[in-house]
């Protein structure tokens, strides 16, 4: 099992989107091509199939209740792809509205970086230890602290909460003020009944000295000291009484400036409610059906205040969004109907970014390289074409630093052909610009040519064959108008002939019945002369009737052994060619050709003298007698197709060669290329009819653009078992 990290990079996006019970319903391309699991294995399953081992219990008991209160979770979450891999992210859970009625939640996970992976790798490791003293809300790793739970429990509050609290804060603070202030009256009060008790008691002394005045028991000077103090205590009765009125006069300040406190308090508490908390609760209806896909939902409050302008800025942003959604959905479903298109053509069609990277590609093509995959892992063993989406194209070619360089700089539409296997196929590849000219990627079109291009050569074939068929009809009729007219040559000849030697043989007898011997001599060797030329001449009409197809049958030839006949023209062959000529021989002496040897003799003797011709500063002649086995072959003449086991006679030299446009004529009848008075132009024609005759076929093949290659005459005939 493998245990690879796939790292995000900044462009990748995992989207998913779940229903009530957490069953996945929607999952894009990046999540098949990171986790390695097709759109089919992932939908209707839950996201626990890509719950990697590591992840503690608590993260994800965290996220459902977090999920299940309708708000948003966001923390780092360890995934684990189908091949045994992993990769971090960052993922966004909120709930997914329709008609302001909560039908799911929708996943965003993106690339997560290096510290938070690392703040969740030690946080997790001890979840799953039991060591963690800290506490996971809403996603977030937070340190356990009583000021931090308070803090995150007094800004999870509304904001009329806090401003109810607030107020009953004031409430209290007042309500604690006039307690002390009542408390320090009290004491005032107290002090001045003490005061009056002590005023009353002085006023008692004073009259009862009186008394004892008048009765002679006081004397004046005490009675004038207590009347004194009397009036001192009066003093400090008088000012006591006024501090109590003062101090009356203030509590009653006191309670009415609460009073009004409050009040104002109240009012104000209200006026927020009205300009915050309601606007807050407007921004936020709004902001619900932002994300449930209704942009269209009227915005009642109207301020010039912060928060009239942020609601004002939401009402922007919500028609902006309705525009842009529509647009969007306009674009997506232009897209998806050119992808409807793509994806049912018969052409192979594959789109890539402009980091090279695949982003798509058609069934067509899919299955046109899922076709040949065993033949390009013969040499690209990485290839899978499962994997094909996300990856650069020059991955995938035997030398991917020069395609890179090739597609970074292709600027116009480019052909070309890839044989893969058996297969041909071809690529036209072009770039893609927006309306700035800037390019934003690349497309490539495939098209499997195989079967076309295997039914252009049977056409070519078909085509050839027909010409090779009409140049062997074209070639019959001019051979049977030559034909024709050869056999009435040489019957006429012939008739000649006859009577050149009838008359010859009469002047051999009157010679013989001549007295003078010296004439007898002279017309003996003339008429024996004459008997010579007679007889090439025959030989002439001979070869003029084989020609014509007038001469003996198949059965009636003068059949020899193919190796006595070679080697009795060889013989006398080699003391006509000066020191300059070689001429050697291969002969399987096993092997005979069903020939007349009379026209064997004059097929090798013309091929030779050909040969020689060929190479005026001299050179090398091969004459080989061989068993051969040939696939199917076009005679250079008759254009007939043949093949299997055959006798091949092969006569070969290292002359100049013949050129092609030589060639599709050499066996023309009175054709030559040499000079005037050098040749008839019958040699050739001649041979190719001997050898038709003894059901054989003759291939021709020449190198002009090599020395010493010269020219090759394969004369092949049909096998036979030499009967002895």
């Amino acid at each position: 099992m493998k245990s690879d990290e796939y790292v995000l990079n900044e462009h990748d996006l995992i989207v998913t989107k779940t229903n009530l019970n957490g069953v996945i319903t929607f999952a894009n391309n990046d999540l098949s091509r990171i986790t390695g699991y097709s759109r089919e294995e992932i939908i209707g399953q839950q996201h626990r199939i890509f719950r990697h081992p590591d992840m503690p219990e608590a993260v994800y008991i965290d996220l459902w209740k977090t999920i299940l209160n309708q708000a948003t979770w966001r923390g780092i979450i360890k995934n684990k792809t189908k091949d045994g891999g992993f990769y971090w992210v960052s993922a966004d859970v909120t709930p997914f509205y329709e008609n302001d009625t909560l039908v799911g939640h929708m996943s965003v996970r993106r690339k997560a970086s290096i510290e938070d992976i690392q703040r969740a790798q030690k946080a997790y490791a001890q979840m799953k230890a039991g060591t963690f003293t800290g506490q996971l809300s809403y996603g977030e790793i937070q340190d356990e602290y009583v000021f931090t739970t308070a803090k995150r429990k007094l800004n999870n509050l509304s904001v009329a909460t806090k401003l109810g609290m607030l107020l009953s804060l004031n409430i209290l603070v007042i309500v604690l003020l006039e307690v002390v202030n009542f408390s320090n009256l009290n004491t005032l009060n107290d002090n001045h009944l003490k005061t009056l008790t002590q005023m009353q008691a002085y006023t008692s002394e004073v009259n009862e000295a009186h008394a004892k005045q008048i009765l002679g028991d006081n004397p004046p000077a005490t009675i004038k000291k207590l009347k004194e103090e009397v009036k001192l205590n009066d003093y400090f009765y008088q000012a006591n009484t006024n501090s109590n009125q003062k101090v009356l006069n203030i509590q009653h300040e006191t309670i009415f400036i609460v009073f009004t406190v409050l009040v104002l308090l109240i009012v104000l508490c209200n006026i927020i409610i009205r300009s915050i908390v309601v606007p807050l609760k407007e921004a936020t209806r709004t902001l619900i059906n932002i994300s449930s896909g209704n942009y269209h939902v009227p915005v009642e409050h109207r301020s010039k205040s912060e928060v009239g302008r942020l609601i004002e800025a939401l009402r922007a942003t919500s028609v902006r969004l309705g525009f842009d959604i529509a647009n969007e959905k306009k674009v997506a479903d232009e897209l998806i109907r050119l992808k409807v298109g793509l994806d049912n053509l018969s052409t192979g069609v594959a789109i890539a970014d402009n980091d090279r990277e695949i982003i798509y590609i058609n069934p067509a093509a899919f299955n046109m390289f899922k076709q040949v995959e065993p033949d390009l892992k013969q040499f690209i063993p990485a290839f899978d074409m499962d994997k094909i989406i996300g990856k650069k194209i020059e991955s995938f070619h035997r030398n991917p630093a020069f395609h890179q360089e090739l597609l970074d700089n292709m600027d116009r539409p480019t052909r070309f052909e890839m044989r893969v296997g058996e297969q041909l196929i071809v690529v036209n590849a072009l770039p893609v610009n927006n309306a700035l000219k800037h390019r934003v990627g690349l497309v490539a079109e495939f098209e499997n040519i195989t079967e076309r291009e295997h039914n252009k050569a049977k056409l070519l074939s078909t085509i050839e064959q027909n010409q090779a068929l009409n140049h062997q009809v074209n070639q019959m009729q001019k051979v049977e108008s030559l034909s024709r007219l050869t056999s009435g040559i040489a019957h006429d000849f012939n008739n000649i002939l006859s009577a050149i030697i009838g008359y010859n043989q009469l002047n051999a007898f009157a010679a013989d019945d001549c007295q003078d011997e010296a004439l007898k001599e002279e017309i003996a060797y003339n008429t024996n002369q004459v008997s010579i030329a007679s007889e090439r001449a025959a030989n002439l009409i001979k070869k003029m009737m084989a020609y014509s197809r007038q001469s003996a049958s198949y059965h009636d030839m003068d059949v020899k052994l193919t190796a006595d006949v070679i080697e009795e023209v060889l013989s006398l062959m080699r003391p006509a060619l000066t020191s300059l000529f070689q001429l050697n021989a291969d002969i399987d002496s096993e092997l005979t050709i069903q020939i007349d040897s009379t026209s064997l003799h004059q097929i090798i003797t013309n091929l030779v003298v050909n040969a020689r011709d060929a190479m005026p500063k001299g050179g090398s002649v091969m004459v080989s007698l061989q068993k051969v086995t040939t696939a199917e072959l076009l005679c250079d003449d008759c254009v007939h197709p043949f093949e299997g086991e055959l006798i091949e006679l092969r006569v070969s030299d290292t002359g100049t060669g013949i050129d092609q446009k030589v060639i599709d004529h050499i066996f023309d009848p009175f054709f030559t290329t040499k000079e005037v008075g050098e040749g008839t132009g019958l040699g050739l024609s001649t041979v190719s009819g001997m050898v038709h005759e003894a059901r054989g076929h003759i291939k021709v093949e020449s190198k002009t653009t090599e020395p010493n290659q010269g020219t090759v005459f394969r004369l092949l005939f049909p096998l036979n078992e030499l009967k002895k």
